[in-house]
């Protein structure tokens, strides 16, 4: 019996002293060289990065995903730009080659770097836009500044109920930092449209309806699609919420 003990404790300890590094996985895409954003300002917001360009009096502010960086996001620019929005894609601390640690903390700082830097503008409309944990700082980023639509993308609702089911045997809820209670963020919150694949197996649609019955407001809406996934190297049918014609 020593030996699992030995293990899962072993297991454990590890999982806590790194959790940031099963929840954040940034690239070494260097910020400034990125080809796909050579048409925006590469900005620097007090220490945090963005790329923007104004296109409009409208914007939309995007938080991405907890992978990659904000360069593989360039896709996305052009459905800003269709639709005749400025836009402002957020790069975290920790990400695209910069040398601090990522978690939490550093990333609501930038998200707060954004929000003042907004205060300068003079947008007629503010669009919060997020993919999967970006929805946790789009949310913080609701709760400190006005917002005219809050857009989420394959949201959670709790970190802490996520990684339970990632980590099933060990007391998460207790060792875990980074806890991202999305519930408590926008429960007084509207103007809140939440869209997420049913074939999601990276936080399974359920989560995100968990988060929308939490929204007391009625000024929200919730969309489904069929047949798609979180992205397109989760699931089996390589089908996700950005595909073209979504």
């Amino acid at each position: 019996m020593l030996v699992p003990v030995l293990l899962y404790l072993g297991f454990g300890l590890l999982l806590y002293l790194n959790q940031g590094d099963f929840i954040y996985h940034p690239n070494n895409q260097n910020f400034h060289s990125c080809k796909n954003f050579n048409e925006a300002e590469k900005l620097n917001l007090n220490g945090t990065r963005v790329y923007f360009k104004k296109n409009s009096d409208r914007i939309v502010v995007f938080y991405h995903g907890n992978a990659g960086s904000a360069c593989d996001r360039s896709f996305i620019k052009n459905i800003f730009e269709k639709a005749n929005y400025s836009y402002l894609i957020v790069g975290y601390t920790g990400y695209s080659g910069d040398s601090k640690k990522s978690g939490k903390e550093v990333i609501f700082k930038d998200v707060e770097n954004v929000r003042d830097s907004l205060k300068n503008e003079n947008f007629s409309e503010t669009v919060l836009m997020s993919e999967s944990i970006g929805g946790a700082f789009a949310s913080y980023h609701a709760t400190i500044s006005e917002f005219d639509k809050l857009l989420l993308i394959s949201p959670f609702n709790k970190m802490t109920e996520l990684a339970g089911e990632k980590f099933p045997v060990f007391p998460v809820s207790l060792i875990l930092k980074d806890k991202h209670n999305n519930e408590d963020l926008l429960a007084d919150k509207k103007n809140i449209t939440i869209i997420h694949g049913e074939k999601d197996i990276v936080i399974p649609i359920y989560h995100s309806k968990k988060l929308f019955s939490a929204i007391k407001s009625e000024e929200k809406e919730f969309i489904s699609i069929e047949n798609v996934g979180h992205n397109n190297n989760n699931n089996n049918n390589n089908n996700n919420i950005f595909s073209e014609g979504s």
